[in-house]
């Protein structure tokens, strides 16, 4: 069953040139995790960054970095990938 969300923005939100309206955290609950490669936070259920970029071009963190955490989303996927080949081989396919 899929989920609906109501977003609540103002007119500021959906101009904001550093993080658009659709890459913005609407968790109620945020689970934080922190990137070392981009120096910055980002919300562990929807990957997407809580923080600014500075903007700078020459920005060793934040030139690179992209709209949604996409190698914390990539490693999540993996390892849960991982955990079911497990499973399949510890326990068989489901049927």
């Amino acid at each position: 069953m899929a989920s609906i969300h109501w977003i609540a923005l103002n007119r500021r939100d959906l101009k904001d040139s550093h993080n658009p309206w659709w890459a913005k955290c609407l968790c109620s609950e945020k689970n934080v995790g922190f990137s070392p490669k981009h120096d910055a936070y980002y919300c562990r259920e929807c990957y997407a960054w809580l923080e600014r970029n500075c903007g700078e071009e020459t920005c060793e963190h934040c030139a690179s970095r992209p709209l949604a955490n996409e190698d914390a989303k990539q490693e999540d996927e993996d390892i849960e990938t991982s955990l079911f080949l497990d499973l399949v081989q510890e326990f068989g396919a489901l049927d």
